[in-house]
This record gives C-alpha cells, sequence and structure tokens, in this order.
C-alpha cells in the first residue's frame, strides 16, 4: 500500500487540494437519518449535524477487557459512508452517537482525498483510526500525546482482541493498523495538531544490507533509511490464486457475459479491480492496427489510467498509465459483451456511460459498476465455484502464470504495473508441484 505524503510540517492545511468545495449536504448512511453539512472554506472546515430521528443511546456502562482492567467508554468512534450531493462517496470518522465527526480525523481524510487516494485505501486507514480515537478514550489516554508505550499497548490490544468473526487477527491486519495510525499521527503533526517531534517517535534509522537495491555508501552497506518503531512480523506466504477449477467454474455459471468478461480481465490481463472498473471505452484497442486512434502499440491491447473523476470511484493505483496486451479470447469476450450490454439497455443507453463495465439493473442501472458490485458479483460466483474468492486473487493467478511460463520478471513488472522489481518478487516462489519435481528429478539421477 503506498503511504501519502502530506508535505513538510510548514504546510498550511489550506494549500492542500480539497475533494470539498463550498457547502455541500451529505447523507451518512447509518440507522438514524442524520443530516451532516460539511463546509469547507480557506482550509478551515466545520459542519453542522442534525439529526431528523432519535439515535441509539451508546452505553455508559464501564467494561472490562480479557485481562479485567477497567474500561470507561464514553465516545466511540464509528466510520460512517457519506455520499455528497454530488455522488461522490466520503468516509468519515463520526461519534457514533451524535454523528459528529471527528475533526482531525475529517481533516485527514481531506488530505487523502485531495491525494487522489482510492476510496479502498481511504477506507482501510479510517478505520483503524477510528479504532484508535476509540481506545485512547477508554484508557483515559489524551491522543495528542501518546508515547510510544501507549502505541505498544495499542498494538497488543490490536492482537489480542478478536476479530468480528471471532477469529485471532492476522499479522497482515494489525500491521495494516498500525500503519494507518502512525501515518494519521504523522498528518496531525504536519497540520499542527500534535507535537512536530511525534512523527521521529514512530521511526528508527535502520541501515540495509549492501544485497539490497538502493544507494550505496563507501563503507559497503546501503543508506539509512526510515522503519517502524511499531513492527509487525508478517510471516511469509505464497500468494492467494484461484484453482483451475474453480475459475473455470465461475466462467460456466456467470449468468452475464459482462461478468465473463469481468473475470477475464483480471485473470487473463492481471488488472486490480479499481483498474478494472475505472477502463472507459477508449482505453480498449482491440484492432490489430490502432494506428488511426493515434496509439503506436501494435496488436490488441488496452490502456490502465489513472483517473479521479471516475464517477464510481475507481481509481488506479500506479500513476503512470501502461498498455496491456489482450488475447484473441478477451477480444471475442468483449464483442459479446457489447452486443449484451446493448440489448439490454439499449443502444442509447449503453453509449451514455462511457465506462466499459455497467450495472444492468438497480438504481444504478446503465452506470459504472461499483467496487460493492464487483466484490459481490466475484465472491458470488466463487460460492458457486466451490471457493472462497477475491478480486486481487485473480491478479495474483495471473502474475504466477506467467513467472512459471518462463516469462522474465522485468516483462512481469511491466505488465502489472509495479513501480519497483520488489513488488514483483512476490510473485516468484516455487510451487509444491515444481519443488517435487526438482527432488525427483535428482533422485533419478542417482539412482543412475
Amino acid at each position: 500500500m503506498r503511504v501519502p505524503v502530506y508535505g513538510s510540517a510548514s504546510t498550511p492545511l489550506s494549500t492542500m487540494q480539497s475533494c470539498v468545495s463550498g457547502s455541500v449536504t451529505v447523507r451518512v448512511r447509518s440507522r438514524a437519518r442524520t443530516s451532516l453539512r460539511v463546509i469547507c472554506s480557506a482550509g478551515r472546515i466545520r459542519w453542522d449535524v442534525r439529526h431528523e430521528a432519535p439515535t441509539r443511546r451508546a452505553s455508559e456502562l464501564s467494561r472490562t477487557d480479557r485481562h479485567g482492567v477497567a474500561m470507561f467508554q464514553s465516545v466511540t468512534w464509528v466510520v460512517e459512508q457519506a455520499r455528497l450531493s454530488d455522488g461522490r462517496v466520503m468516509h468519515l470518522v463520526v461519534d457514533s452517537q451524535t454523528f459528529e465527526p471527528h475533526p482531525v480525523a475529517l481533516e485527514f481524510v481531506q488530505a487523502m482525498y485531495g491525494l487522489d487516494r482510492s476510496l479502498n485505501t481511504i477506507r482501510t486507514y479510517v478505520r483503524p483510526v477510528a479504532r484508535f480515537l476509540t481506545w485512547c478514550q477508554s484508557q483515559g489516554v489524551d491522543w495528542r500525546s501518546v508515547t510510544l508505550i501507549h502505541l505498544a499497548t495499542f498494538k497488543r490490544h490490536l492482537e489480542t482482541t478478536p476479530t468480528r468473526l471471532g477469529r485471532e487477527p492476522s499479522a497482515g491486519t494489525v500491521s495494516v493498523a498500525l500503519t494507518a495510525v502512525c501515518e494519521f499521527l504523522r498528518f496531525a503533526a504536519v497540520a499542527g495538531h500534535v507535537p512536530a517531534e511525534l512523527p521521529a517517535m514512530l521511526v528508527e534509522r535502520k541501515w540495509v544490507h549492501r544485497s539490497t537495491s538502493g544507494p550505496v555508501t563507501e563503507s559497503g552497506r546501503s543508506l539509512p533509511v526510515r522503519a517502524s518503531a511499531l513492527r509487525v512480523r508478517v510471516p511469509e506466504a505464497p500468494v492467494a490464486t484461484v484453482a483451475p477449477e474453480v475459475a473455470s467454474s465461475m466462467l460456466e455459471s456467470a449468468r452475464w457475459v459482462r461478468d465473463v468478461f469481468l473475470l477475464r480481465l483480471m485473470g487473463e490481463g492481471g488488472l486490480r479491480i479499481g483498474e478494472v472498473l475505472g477502463l472507459r471505452l477508449e482505453d480498449l484497442h482491440f484492432l490489430p492496427d490502432s494506428s488511426a486512434l493515434g496509439c503506436a502499440h501494435e496488436g490488441a491491447h488496452l490502456h490502465v489510467r489513472r483517473r479521479a473523476d471516475n464517477d464510481n470511484g475507481a481509481l488506479a493505483k500506479s500513476m503512470r498509465t501502461r498498455a496491456v496486451p489482450v488475447t484473441n479470447a478477451l477480444v471475442a469476450a468483449y464483442r459479446d459483451y457489447r452486443y449484451e450490454r446493448d440489448r439490454l439497455l439499449g443502444e442509447q443507453a449503453a453509449v451514455a456511460c462511457d465506462s466499459v463495465l455497467v450495472n444492468y439493473t438497480g438504481p444504478r442501472e446503465g452506470q459504472s459498476m461499483t467496487y460493492s458490485n464487483a466484490y459481490q458479483l466475484v465472491r458470488r460466483l466463487g460460492r458457486r465455484g466451490g471457493g472462497t474468492v477475491a478480486p486481487h486473487m485473480f491478479r495474483h493467478t495471473a502474475a504466477t502464470a506467467w513467472v512459471e511460463a518462463g516469462t522474465e520478471v522485468d516483462v512481469v513488472q511491466e505488465l502489472l504495473g509495479h513501480a519497483h522489481p520488489s513488488s514483483t518478487k512476490v510473485y516468484l516462489h516455487p510451487s509444491r508441484e515444481r519443488m517435487r519435481a526438482a527432488v525427483e528429478a535428482v533422485a533419478s539421477v542417482s539412482a543412475r
């Protein structure tokens, strides 16, 4: 996950790009109908909360954690999804009882929206922030003056608190939560809400081994880098891929050709779900020669472009545009999908939206498919195929297939849109079949 950059400590908040200009009214998605008016002017943010129905009263009773320590929770911070008047979605950290946004967390969200972070990234960051603020409130700790001991205690809280399904949280989940909290505190220091020396407490200097890539000093060691002071050891494991029989079953059980095209885009092109949902008709160059379109790439291909104005919030992770070759089977699937799309929506409605993937039913009929639509679709088809499948697993499947087919690592890196080769190395894991074949090959030679 890309770490946000908020500028120097002297950068005023008013210079940061805001996703809210002027005064807009948003609807918070919650059990109570609550109107939240967010006003942003000259970098100063204020709000007005109006309740249209009584809200649920939060419990004021004291409770104890699993270690028997008394915890008093007067305020619970939660993440609610708000929809702006122009249709855009915004995630806010609000009081569960009054629905008033947390002021610094609101500025943090504004900064991430201004930096064109994707909805998934923002949602992933604000949830741990809300949990951290709630934990500080329950422990009687002022989050503005936290110490490394407090953060270590919060880390232990994350590791020992079961998930909503009653499972033990994974090391990766804890690591992401700590990263989000540390970035929130760094932003608060830049905005002047916490002491400027607080970010220095969160990191420590570390010398990188000379075998790694990067600038090397005369002593033979790489330059010092910034390492987190609250590290979580995440065990290395092969990336999760979609089994061939599950993928085949998903393609066969798909109701619409659109769904087949979506699965093939991720499974054959290795695209991220945000890149798939952000595709527009102008990005598809499926003719053998696209010179008439001003494109120098030969053969059928598509262009992955980062756009911040997609109405479904889809955002490509990489800032750099790349071209991805496509197979004849994918071109055929797209041809069938366009026929289906025009037949179900009508030619006028089909061309009204320039997004490649659109909804066929529901309140967003004829509009671009959202993250939620895609995730639900993939999970539903995965269950029919006898597995638990997430969209990103198709990207892992494509990358693993390229590596096992003998594709050069730099080619795989370019196809995936990775900025650094280290991101591609996770796919260079040997399969069990290849390891067994290696052992049996040596054993057969020794037996001769």
